[in-house]
């Protein structure tokens, strides 16, 4: 291995404003939906060019679809409906605040449609999935309960990344013929996609593309129409958008998932060219882009943990698969990757991912911020009083409700479709009640004064940054980490020192 001569900064997080950075103007909310509308424009400026004038709007729409990964032993369907006290995620609960219709995981069907807004709303541009986190109930990928396997070693981790892709043809299945893959259909394309020995010695890779590639190319007839001409009334699709998020081994998942999405890209037209990032299937290309790739404290400990010798945790799905997609052959897929990580976890078996690559450098896309506390507390799922901490009725002094906050801003900010406070509505949308934060999920955002202001008082005294007086509402809900002193393990062996003399 070549010798690292340059390591990049990491990055350490902005003061948090005590009003939270949920978006409060509704030219916040037009700017997140003309970003999410791009592809239109592009279409739009594409016809008139050609007419050589401008031309009326056409009739068009981008797919944006909404994936979240859960952390290892971290289930929805068990942290939010059955649980007393609810102590759902942070992955969970930016998958509630979502907008869109799809399927959560491990959820019975009569509580499904809790989580969803309806197939109408939203002129089906909207799609959200939810992959409970491994070692925990997972029905559709034939995951049936809780397991000791799971849990220590992600065992069904392969089955959940395959899921997710397939959701991907489910939309195009659904935007083309109103239905859905079967839970039959998606387990029948799991096993042909996964990890196989006894099937000539093909792996997942193999598998999973040519499975993939039969279910687009057996969709081709019912999608052409929708990518050359539509019928009178029925929109041409543009493109496919994507807006992925992940915690612990589901952010492991979802980077594994980026990897093996830009390995199902069709191949250069020419030697030395790129690969198109589009869906190809009968001649005709979909663009496919990740817009946004929110990532919670990675780890990855996939089969033997790093604590054994000569093991390092990257068995399986996460072999050679952490790794962001190589700039120069896949630049542009990843528009924009956000990796939060805590700056006081004790790692020994469940050593952190960075995103950084092995040449000490980050991607151009993507930024890595060190934040105060453990892994929960990034990610999320204590509940109140945990470990005699944050300890009242409310989740408003949970840690990792700083964490939430900027993560949905960050997503946000690169147009994600996230539901918003009433009072963020433009004029034009008032009438569109599914873009609201319901009124039990914004109490699931609650930020304390209490926390904001200790949390502004660790970056004072740990990190050296200042806090402003006042906070500019537009100012505030905008995401701007700024740059550490030092490398990612610079500032992390910083915060080891201040918390272990805090415990001394």
């Amino acid at each position: 291995m070549s010798e690292i001569t340059e390591t990049h900064t990491a990055w350490v997080p902005p003061p948090f404003p005590p009003q939270g950075r949920l978006p409060g103007r509704a030219l916040q909310v037009g700017q997140n939906c003309h970003q999410q509308n791009s592809d239109e424009r592009r279409y739009h400026q594409e016809l008139c060019l050609a007419a050589g004038r401008r031309v009326e709007p056409p009739c068009c729409k981008t797919l944006h679809i909404s994936l979240f990964f859960d952390g290892t032993g971290n289930n929805l369907n068990h942290d939010f409906f059955i649980a007393n006290p609810k102590h759902p995620t942070n992955i969970a609960r930016l998958f509630r605040a979502t907008i869109g219709t799809g399927t959560a995981g491990g959820v019975p069907s009569d509580d499904q449609s809790k989580l969803f807004d309806d197939d109408a709303e939203g002129d089906g541009k909207y799609f959200k999935f939810y992959m409970p986190g491994v070692g925990t109930p997972f029905p559709e990928v034939n995951d049936p309960d809780y397991s000791t396997m799971g849990l220590v070693g992600a065992v069904k981790g392969e089955d959940r990344i395959n899921w997710a892709l397939l959701r991907i043809i489910d939309v195009l299945m659904f935007s083309a013929t109103e239905k859905w893959l079967t839970t039959t259909e998606s387990r029948r394309s799991l096993k042909e996609m996964s990890t196989s020995w006894n099937r000539l010695w093909f792996g997942g890779s193999h598998n999973r593309y040519e499975e993939f590639t039969r279910l687009l190319n057996g969709l081709a007839p019912k999608l052409m129409p929708m990518l050359i001409q539509p019928e009178p009334g029925k929109p041409k699709l543009t493109g496919i958008k994507l807006y992925v998020y992940g915690f612990s081994r589901g952010a492991a998942a979802a980077r594994t998932f980026v990897r093996w999405l830009s390995e199902l890209l069709p191949p250069p037209a020419a030697e030395g060219e790129k690969p198109p990032q589009c869906l190809q299937t009968g001649g005709m290309q979909l663009p496919v882009s990740v817009e946004f790739l929110g990532l919670l404290d990675t780890v990855a400990s996939v089969g033997v943990a790093h604590v054994v010798p000569v093991a390092d945790g990257h068995m399986s799905w996460a072999d050679g698969t952490m790794e962001l997609p190589d700039d120069e052959t896949y630049g542009g897929l990843i528009k924009k990757c956000v990796h939060l990580v805590s700056g006081h976890e004790q790692r020994l078996c469940f050593p952190l991912d960075s995103v950084r690559r092995a040449n000490g450098k980050y991607p151009p896309c993507a930024i890595e911020v060190v934040y105060p506390g453990m892994h929960s507390d990034i990610g999320g799922g204590y509940p109140p009083g945990e470990q005699g901490k944050g300890n009242a009725e409310h989740d408003g002094h949970l840690l990792s409700q700083i964490v939430l906050h900027d993560m949905y801003s960050a997503a946000f900010n690169c147009g994600a479709p996230l539901k918003v406070p009433k009072q963020a509505l433009p004029e034009k949308f008032k009438s569109q009640s599914w873009r609201v934060i319901p009124l039990d999920l914004d109490s699931q955002f609650f930020v304390s004064e209490v926390l904001s202001a200790r949390f502004n008082a660790w970056r004072e005294l740990t990190l050296g940054q200042t806090t402003p007086k006042t906070f500019d509402p537009e100012a505030a809900s905008h995401y701007e980490p700024p740059a550490a002193g030092g490398s990612l393990e610079t500032v992390i062996a910083e915060q080891m020192a201040w918390i272990t003399a805090w415990r001394i």
